[in-house]
């Protein structure tokens, strides 16, 4: 079919929604709420284009023969910009690239409106600020949609919208596996890993001060930092920076630096330890096992049936941990 965006003609598949034909025509539509490996719903409203005279989501719009788009009309531009103030709240947000990438597109500095207040909620591996949340609902559709554990979803209406967890439970007392998957997907750090790097820090200044009974510190990097630890440095994709990482880690005050990968040679020969036993005994086959302790904490939750056949043994982090006095 054919269809204008901007008075061209572009071709477009049958079940296309508008933000697809423009993106593959490298036509810029600013998102916030969208995200291709989930399905658009429409929250924001920052996608907004002129269609026949109506105002409607791009991301969620599906394609019409004959349909005329306008994307950057002085109404959509407008409302666009609304919708942002709407969502801004007020709060520093430097360190959130995807949301300033989408203010400075849209020209907002700055909030007509009164944020709203609402404390930063720690203590957990995962730490939740719904005063930096701008309702998108990743969070929720990757929880209750990819994850199946429905541990986030939205309450109240209006102004006092929110999205939290079941009762206002804190994350301990909830299903959450974090497994960080909502972290990863929100784009404003409304909920992020909890930082403890700042700690580590000063564990180590106070190591360096201390001219007895000094502490032996031994850190263990996962196989995958290696390779993205260079990316951050601008290096090609997949470049390893095994070397300059060790040497970073000795200069900070580490006294042994151990890669997660010899952990996980103990493990794999413990689960294949394990796995004989059973096979002799004709018990509790097949063996699963995994190394991810939010698979665990998962199938405690949901599958507790399969609990027997889940190897005992520890995930490489932890079997390290086991074993790092006898390295030293």
């Amino acid at each position: 079919m054919q269809i204008k965006i901007n008075w061209k003609e572009y071709s477009a598949e049958d079940g296309e929604t508008i933000l697809q034909v423009a993106r593959r025509n490298n036509i810029e539509i600013p998102t916030l709420c969208f995200h291709p490996d989930l399905k658009p719903e429409g929250r924001c409203r920052i996608c907004l284009v002129e269609v026949e005279g109506k105002l409607v989501t791009s991301c969620d719009t599906k394609v019409k023969e004959g349909m005329s788009v306008l994307t950057n009309t002085d109404r959509v531009t407008k409302a666009r910009k609304l919708n942002g103030e709407l969502l801004y709240s007020g709060t520093s947000m430097e360190n959130d690239i995807e949301l300033n990438r989408v203010f400075r597109e849209l020209g907002i500095k700055k909030s007509r409106f009164t944020e709203r207040e609402a404390p930063c909620k720690k203590g957990t591996p995962l730490e939740r600020e719904n005063k930096k949340c701008v309702l998108c609902g990743r969070c929720v559709q990757v929880c209750k949609n990819v994850q199946s554990v429905q541990n986030l979803d939205f309450t109240n209406r209006g102004i006092c919208t929110e999205v939290t967890t079941p009762y206002h439970l804190p994350m301990l007392e909830t299903p959450c596996t974090f497994c960080g998957q909502c972290a990863l997907y929100c784009p404003t750090t409304a909920i992020r890993e909890r930082a403890l790097g700042e700690k580590l820090i000063h564990a180590l200044a106070e190591m360096h001060e201390m001219m007895v009974n000094k502490k032996f510190y031994v850190v263990q990097t996962a196989p995958a930092v290696r390779a993205s630890l260079g990316e951050l440095f601008s290096m090609p994709p997949g470049t390893l920076v095994t070397g300059k990482m060790v040497t970073a880690l000795k200069k900070l005050g580490f006294d042994k630096v151990f890669d997660t990968d010899f952990a996980a040679d103990l493990t794999i020969m413990e689960e294949a330890s394990e796995f004989l036993e059973r096979f002799k005994a004709g018990k509790n086959l097949p063996l699963i096992t995994s190394c991810c302790p939010a698979w665990i904490i998962f199938a405690e939750q949901h599958y507790p049936e399969v609990l027997k056949h889940i190897s005992s043994c520890k995930s490489p982090q932890q079997m390290f941990g086991a074993v790092a006095n006898l390295l030293c």
